[in-house]
This record gives C-alpha cells, sequence and structure tokens, in this order.
C-alpha cells in the first residue's frame, strides 16, 4: 500500500499544479470585452473591462491644460497600495517605455481590491503616442495585462485634443 501512495501524491500535486497554472493563465488573459471610451465632461481617457463591478485599467484625467494624471492597472501586484514606487512597461509594436509612479488603492477599491500605478505627466509624454498605435498594448513589469486596439486610438485622439485646448 505504501509503493502506490507516493506515486499517487506525486500525481495529485502534478495535477493541483497544471490546474493552478492555468487558472493564473486564464485571469491574465481575459476573455471580457474591453473598452475604450474618452468622456468629455471629465477629460478623461478610459480602458476597461466591460465586468459587473469592473475598475479601471488604465485611466487619464486632464488635470489641467497640458497635465494628465494617470492611473495604470487596478490589479492584485501593483504593490501595495501604500505609495511605494511601482513601474509598469507598456509596449506594442513600435513603441515600448517605463513608466515610474507610486501605488495606490484604485478608484473602485472596495469592489474590486484593485491598486493601480498613479503618476502626473505632460500630455506631450511618448505615452500618448503609443496609445495612437495599431494593435494591442502590452503591460509588464508589476502589471501583466493585455490591451486591446478597438477603439483606443478615436478616444486617445479625443482626449488630447481636449487636454491641449485644440477640440
Amino acid at each position: 500500500m505504501t509503493m502506490h501512495a507516493k506515486p499517487i501524491t506525486i500525481r495529485f500535486f502534478a495535477a493541483l499544479f497544471a490546474l493552478s497554472a492555468l487558472s493564473t493563465f486564464s485571469s491574465a488573459v481575459s476573455a471580457e470585452p474591453f473598452l475604450w471610451t474618452f468622456h468629455a465632461e471629465s477629460r478623461a481617457l478610459i480602458g476597461m473591462e466591460q465586468v459587473e463591478e469592473g475598475d479601471y485599467a488604465f485611466h487619464a484625467v486632464c488635470i489641467s491644460p497640458g497635465t494628465v494624471k494617470l492611473g495604470i492597472g487596478a490589479a492584485s501586484g501593483v504593490g501595495k497600495g501604500e505609495g511605494e514606487k511601482v513601474r509598469v512597461t507598456l509596449s506594442t509594436a513600435s513603441h515600448s517605455m517605463r513608466i515610474d509612479g507610486t501605488s495606490r488603492n484604485s478608484a473602485n477599491f472596495e469592489m474590486t481590491a484593485g491598486v493601480e500605478l498613479q503618476a502626473t505627466v505632460p500630455v506631450t509624454h511618448p505615452l500618448f503616442q503609443l496609445l495612437v498605435d495599431p494593435g494591442p498594448v502590452k503591460a509588464t513589469g508589476a502589471l501583466r495585462q493585455t490591451w486591446p486596439a478597438p477603439g483606443r486610438a478615436t478616444a486617445t485622439k479625443k482626449f488630447l485634443a481636449a487636454c491641449t485646448g485644440t477640440q
């Protein structure tokens, strides 16, 4: 009996590990619809999965002409939400950049427990060129997500026009 217990235990833990890895992968690659929007009233660019009780994966708010407050993440692993330094790298097929900021609770933290990188950047920051690039945006570092392209360039251009006053 003890001879068979070891192989069964090994198979059990191997299966458990495989299921764990699969669930981790499926949470990083979501099948949920993703929406990019520009809200003229609040001068905000928002990218988020369309789920009940969702949170922003990306948001940029024009806080004054030429100045933008960013929130990137709203996920676990983007720091502890206590103001510590975090960094995220965003990449498209033609651009890549690192964004440094501080970790803070997201806008919908009470419902999602999301933590995000927050930073303030000028509206001329290269991030906005990256957001009008074709194809998906891949986030790595403290955040591991991929954001789809549909609607992103149009919403970003409207946001930029509103924040620079060229609308």
